[in-house]
């Protein structure tokens, strides 16, 4: 815990998405929420998308989603999601003559209905 998934669209080629979901990693563990070895992050890469109704293809977008296990502030909640919307912010490989819609979604996950468990070391 957490589930990290990045989605994006496929036009978004340039951008480093393995060295991108590290660096979103790595802002989680630095919120202090939580330890690296329980983040496990995927990228979903959207072939067949649609930005609003232009038909350009000069528009794409990013969205980060969070689940973690419920309990924390919105405060808390509020400081992962902008630290995740820095690293967004930060990739140099977003398109120069593209808009690029970004978000991040946290959601919770209810702790009485989650279980997990962990093999090896």
């Amino acid at each position: 815990m957490p589930f990290l998934t990045l989605d994006y669209s496929a036009n978004l080629d340039a951008v480093d998405v393995p060295g991108l979901l590290l660096r979103l990693n790595q802002a989680l563990v630095d919120s202090g929420q939580t330890k690296e070895v329980d983040i496990k992050s995927r990228a979903i890469r959207f072939d067949t998308f649609q930005v609003g109704t232009s038909t350009t293809g000069a528009r794409a977008f990013a969205h980060v989603k969070v689940s973690l296990l419920s309990g924390r502030t919105p405060e808390i909640k509020k400081d992962i999601a902008d630290r995740l919307l820095a690293v967004l912010k930060a990739e140099a490989g977003w398109p120069a003559a593209m808009l690029v819609q970004m978000a991040v979604q946290l959601d919770d996950i209810d702790r009485a209905a989650f279980v997990s468990f962990r093999l090896g070391d």
